[in-house]
């Protein structure tokens, strides 16, 4: 990490900071990022919805076009654990960030899911959906078109729902 001299160039001056300082800096910054899109994501499941409730079907492929944000397995991660009853639906299609991560995330926290649209969202393995497998009994639409990681043992896993 360099210093900025005077004339805004890096200075080639090692910076004084420490590695704990460093890291200290980068927590924070992370933490407040975490707020940040907890708050965001809070708002969005709130919005039209009487006092007190959430939205029970979520859009994040909108959510994500409508605010300008990446949407990753933060995202879905943070959503899932902020929503107290869970969710019914949930699109997370064209998000190109999202990985098995986000899956473990909705098995974990999304085990009532009845519909979950995860098109073309190319990261998704058979071991994200092994996981929705196994926790999320409720579910009956499925949609990972375009996910071509996925194989024939995805297709034996689903039929195994």
């Amino acid at each position: 990490m360099f210093p900025i001299s005077p004339d805004g160039s890096p200075s080639k001056k090692k910076s004084k900071l420490s590695q704990a300082e460093i890291d200290a800096i980068e927590k924070a910054r992370h933490e407040k990022e975490q707020k940040r899109l907890r708050a965001m994501l809070s708002n969005f499941c709130k919005n039209g919805v009487p006092q007190g409730g959430f939205l029970r079907s979520i859009n994040l492929e909108q959510f994500g076009i409508e605010s300008g944000s990446n949407i990753t397995n933060a995202t879905v991660q943070e959503l899932c654990a902020i929503l107290p009853g869970g969710i019914d639906e949930l699109i997370i299609s064209n998000c190109v960030d999202v990985t098995d991560v986000a899956c473990w995330a909705i098995a974990r926290h999304c085990c009532d899911i009845k519909s979950l649209i995860m098109a073309h969202c190319n990261q998704i393995t058979n071991i994200g959906l092994r996981s929705l497998s196994l926790k999320c009994s409720e579910l009956k639409k499925l949609d990972f078109t375009g996910c071509h990681l996925l194989d024939d043992l995805a297709l034996a896993t689903l039929a195994g729902m």
